[in-house]
C-alpha cells in the first residue's frame, strides 16, 4: 500500500514540475517576443508620436509569433495593451506593451477556464537622434486655429491666379472683394525680393473671394511690368493673419516652363522639425 502512494506521489510531483517547467518556457517565448515589439515601436513612437502606426508596428511583430485571440478570449487588445509616456522632462519616449497570456494553454477551452497572466515589457528611446542627426520632440500642443494646406499659382504674362485654401481664414476683411491692401495677407517672392499686400509692401492685391477655408487672388499690381515677377524655380511664400492666428506656407514654382506655370504642394499634419 505504501508502495503504491509513493508511486502515485512521485507521478503527481512529475506532472506538477512538467506543468511548471512547460509554463516557464512559455512565458519566456511571450517575454521575449513582447520586448521585441515594443523594441520595434520605440523609434516610431520617439520620431512622430503616431499613435495608429505604433499600434500597427507592435500588432504585426505580435501576431507573427502568438495568437492574439484564443477560444473566443482576446489575449492582446492594441488600443489598451499599449502605452507610450515620456519621462525625464520629455528626453526620453517609454513604450509599454501587455499581453496576456493562458495559464492552462489549450486544456482551457475543454474545461472552461479562462485565466491570464499579463505579461509587460517596456522599452525606452531618447528623443534626441544624435547619431543621425534627427532630433525630435513630443508635445501635446492643441491644434492651431488657423493654417495654410496648400497653395496654387498660375501666371501668363501679367496676368496672376492664385488660390490659397486651409482654414481659420475668418471673414472677408474690408475692401475684399476688390483691391486693396492690408494687414491680413502678404504674398513674397523670397527670390525676387519682392512682396505684395501689405501696406509696407507698396503693391496692392485683387481679391475675388474670401473665404473661411478659401482665398482666391486674381492679380498683384504692377505684376510682370517691372520686377515683380515670379521665375520658375522661386521660392516664395503666403502669409495669411486672421483674428485667431497666423499662418505661414512656403512652395516652390515649377521649374518646367518659362510664363506659364502651376505650383501645388501640401502638408500633412505630423512634422518632425
Amino acid at each position: 500500500m505504501n508502495t503504491l502512494i509513493t508511486r502515485w506521489w512521485w507521478i503527481v510531483v512529475t506532472m506538477v514540475a512538467f506543468v511548471g517547467v512547460t509554463f516557464l518556457i512559455l512565458y519566456t517565448h511571450i517575454a521575449n517576443v513582447v520586448q521585441s515589439a515594443a523594441n520595434a515601436s520605440r523609434q516610431i513612437a520617439a520620431i512622430t508620436g503616431d499613435t495608429s502606426e505604433l499600434q500597427k508596428t507592435v500588432t504585426q511583430n505580435l501576431q507573427a509569433n502568438l495568437p492574439l485571440s484564443e477560444h473566443g478570449q482576446t489575449l492582446f487588445n492594441p488600443s489598451t495593451d499599449i502605452v507610450m509616456t515620456t519621462e525625464n522632462q520629455n528626453q526620453n519616449v517609454q513604450v509599454s506593451v501587455t499581453y496576456h497570456m493562458t495559464v492552462f494553454g489549450p486544456i482551457q477551452a475543454l474545461f472552461g477556464l479562462g485565466p491570464t497572466v499579463a505579461i509587460t515589457r517596456t522599452s525606452t528611446q531618447a528623443l534626441d537622434y544624435a547619431h543621425n542627426g534627427l532630433h525630435a520632440t513630443l508635445s501635446n500642443l492643441p491644434p492651431s486655429l488657423i493654417g495654410v494646406n496648400q497653395v496654387l499659382l498660375n501666371t501668363s504674362g501679367s496676368s496672376l491666379n492664385l488660390t490659397v485654401t486651409g482654414y481659420g481664414f475668418g471673414s472677408a476683411p474690408s475692401g475684399v472683394p476688390g483691391t486693396t491692401t492690408g494687414p491680413y495677407f502678404l504674398f513674397q517672392d523670397l527670390t525676387q525680393g519682392w512682396a505684395a499686400g501689405s501696406p509696407a509692401s507698396g503693391l496692392s492685391v485683387t481679391y475675388a473671394s474670401w473665404l473661411d477655408n478659401q482665398i482666391t487672388v486674381t492679380g498683384i499690381q504692377n505684376f510682370g511690368k517691372g520686377t515683380e515677377v515670379i521665375q520658375p524655380g522661386d521660392n516664395a511664400e503666403v502669409t495669411v493673419v486672421s483674428n485667431n492666428a497666423t499662418s505661414t506656407y512656403n512652395f516652390v514654382a515649377n521649374p518646367a516652363g518659362t510664363t506659364n506655370y502651376s505650383a501645388s504642394l501640401s502638408a500633412t499634419a505630423t512634422s518632425v522639425p
